[in-house]
């Protein structure tokens, strides 16, 4: 039985081996030559004639193995006539190997082709060759534009793009989008941890790659922090990236700067509630009005039949209290809903001993309160309640820098502005004012945020210790009253805020007070009074009747109307609430009118926005509630004394 050699052939001598080996190494140089993606010139080192090319050259440069063999290199296209030609066969003859990069040959058909040049020399049987491979890089060089394109384009991108590995979270891409999100170089940024560089909370990368790997994405929201150590909230999407085996590979984070509109969201928010705020307030405030109005109503009756002096001063005191809880509702819708009060004349002299003594009962005993007046001040016209308002806001701001104690010292003058000082405040006008400063000896404000205290919202105080609406309110009411305000502060010296309302009234605008005994009174005229409540109805019909009216009385807007059908030759005028049950004023009012155009109504409610419906339906006159017999009185005196 024959056996293997050790070539694994049967029977071969040596030198039939050597030959096989030799035949098996042409044919397999032979197979790759013919089937490379690179086209091979072999050269002789003497000549520089072409020894061999193969197919693929044609295809790359449009000439045939045919147009090549025997030519010099110079002497085919797309080297011809090329002096670089020569010069590069000359090198090759004295290098053994050389490359050359981004050489530009133009093919048999005219195009040109992007081409990497690699020589390598060799000595077969004695004879010196070299190998010329040419490799096509236009789609190379053209894969390489684009992907420059698209790093140019990711680069201009507004929103922070980042790649990052899913194992080791290390950055791998950082746009300039994350550089001007974040504050980090790309050079900085890239190698480092993601999770450590720009997340707020720790664990959060942990749920952001278990997300990723579990669905393939990830989208949400993040307090991210920036170089300088400020925090923002980030909306995130996250793509898992797989390589070519399907394995994860990266994650493509597109991150979004949404802190402004997040804030946007709270002011949008707690407007809302501000909003619900409003709308209870009104109701509290038209219930609570008219449990007051029959307190302040009584007081006029009982001080019309008391003359003892001790009466008297319980009865000053039951009405100062009473006006006190009016005021308070007042300021309630004031503040949630901006409605606007009554406007009288102010003594600041007395508005600022009020004012000491709240902070003395209410304030910390380390907080001491001093007063600098003059001996006189000019009376501005104002509404009493938002005026306290403002010096509270301002005293308890006062108070909360400085909670180690300190001095509020609350100051008064009188301040003339010609046109070069009003200048100096956008919102003063040339004339006098009355100039109230408050100064506390606290932590003082910071420049930065000088400019945003107020800024509706704003706030440096703790959750829940301030709602940012205190300033903001305080500047709203000031400019409404025709006033400015300014503040200088430094931190570590206090701070000191100017308020400044203008002296001078237009007489229209303020109510007169009127003593008790000249009360306008009737004679005997018929009043229709409309209310839905008991107590309402009671005493405003007892204190007409006392000064010299008829009364009939209507729960409600259909007895009303039935009332009025009666008597509706002699009935003088009509007082009608505006928020009834069964049918409200306005029905009511509308009603009447069809009955009688000519009928003379009062409107009154517990809503001062009512008074703007009531003057939509012709109603001339509007008692906010809860009126006084002063305020009824001389309503009733002047549209019945009107000829319309």
């Amino acid at each position: 039985m024959e056996k293997f050699t050790d070539s694994g052939r049967l029977g071969l001598t040596g030198e039939q081996r050597a030959v096989e080996t030799l035949r098996l190494s042409e044919a397999r140089y032979r197979r790759l030559f013919e089937t490379a993606q690179d086209g091979i010139l072999i050269l002789h080192a003497d000549t520089g004639q072409v020894v061999d090319a193969n197919p693929f050259l044609k295809e790359l440069l449009g000439y045939s193995q045919e147009e090549f063999l025997g030519r010099k290199l110079w002497e085919i296209g797309p080297f011809k006539g090329e002096d670089a030609s020569k010069s590069a066969f000359a090198e090759l003859q004295v290098n053994d190997r050389l490359h050359y990069q981004g050489l530009s040959l133009e093919t048999k058909d005219g195009r040109r082709v992007e081409v990497e040049f690699i020589s390598n020399a060799y000595v077969a049987d004695g004879t010196r060759f070299i190998q010329c491979n040419i490799r096509d890089m236009t789609e190379r060089k053209r894969a390489e534009e684009l992907v420059r394109e698209q790093a140019s384009m990711l680069d201009h991108a507004h929103d922070a793009i980042i790649v990052r590995d899913i194992n080791t979270r290390q950055i791998t891409f950082w746009n300039q989008g994350a550089e001007r999100l974040y504050g980090w170089t790309s050079s900085e940024a890239v190698g480092q941890n993601l999770g450590e560089l720009i997340f707020a909370e720790r664990n959060a990368p942990d749920t952001v790659t278990g997300e990723l790997l579990r669905a393939g994405e990830w989208r949400g929201e993040g307090r991210h922090v920036t170089k300088a150590a400020k925090e923002l909230m980030v909306s995130s999407h996250s793509t898992l990236v797989r390589d070519a085996s399907g394995m994860p590979k990266s994650a493509l984070i597109i991150n979004i700067d949404i802190t402004e509109q997040k804030k946007l969201e709270q002011q949008f928010l707690r407007a809302q509630r501000m909003e619900s705020l409003g709308t209870l307030a009104g109701g509290i405030a038209h219930d609570l009005n008219n449990v007051l109005l029959p307190i302040m109503m009584s007081i006029d009756l009982l001080k019309m039949t008391s003359s003892d002096e001790r009466t008297g001063e319980i009865l000053a005191t039951i009405e100062t209290s009473t006006r006190r809880g009016a005021d308070m509702v007042q300021q309630i819708l004031s503040f949630a809903r901006g409605v606007e009060g009554r406007r009288a004349m102010i003594d600041p002299l007395e508005i600022i001993p009020d004012m000491q003594h709240l902070v003395q009962d209410t304030f910390p005993k380390n907080i001491l309160f001093h007063a600098e007046l003059p001996a006189t001040l000019p009376m501005f016209l104002g509404d009493h309640t938002q005026v306290h308002q403002v010096l509270l806001n301002l005293c308890v701001n006062a108070r909360d820098a400085m909670p180690d104690g300190g001095t509020l010292t609350v100051s008064a003058d009188s301040l003339r502005m010609d046109e070069h000082a009003a200048a100096m405040h956008p919102d003063a006008r040339p004339g006098t004012y009355v100039s109230i400063k408050v100064t506390d000896t606290g932590t003082g404000i910071p420049q930065e945020v000088v400019d945003k205290i107020f800024d509706p919202f704003f706030t440096t105080k703790e959750l829940g210790k301030g709602t940012g609406l205190g300033l903001s309110t305080v500047l709203a009411i000031i400019k409404s009253h025709g006033g400015f305000l300014s503040v200088h502060s430094k931190p570590g010296q206090g701070t000191t805020f100017t308020v400044c309302f203008p002296v001078g009234v237009s007489p229209e605008d303020v109510m007169p007070e009127v003593p008790e005994a000249m009360h306008p009174r009737g004679h005997g005229e018929l009043i229709l009074i409309v209310d839905d409540e008991v107590a309402v109805l009671s005493i405003t019909q007892q204190v007409l009747e006392a000064y010299g009216y008829e009364v009939l009385i209507a729960a409600n807007g259909v007895d009303a109307l039935s009332l009025y059908k009666l008597h509706q030759t002699s009935v003088a005028a009509v007082l009608t609430d505006m928020m009834m049950p069964l049918m409200d004023g306005a029905a009511t009012i509308r009603a009447l009118r069809q009955m009688k155009s000519t009928v003379k109504i009062i409107a009154a409610s517990g809503l001062a926005s009512d008074g703007s419906s009531a003057r939509a339906l012709g109603v001339k006159l509007f008692l906010p509630k809860p009126y006084t017999a002063q305020t009824v009185l001389m309503a009733l005196s002047e549209v019945l004394n009107d000829d319309c």
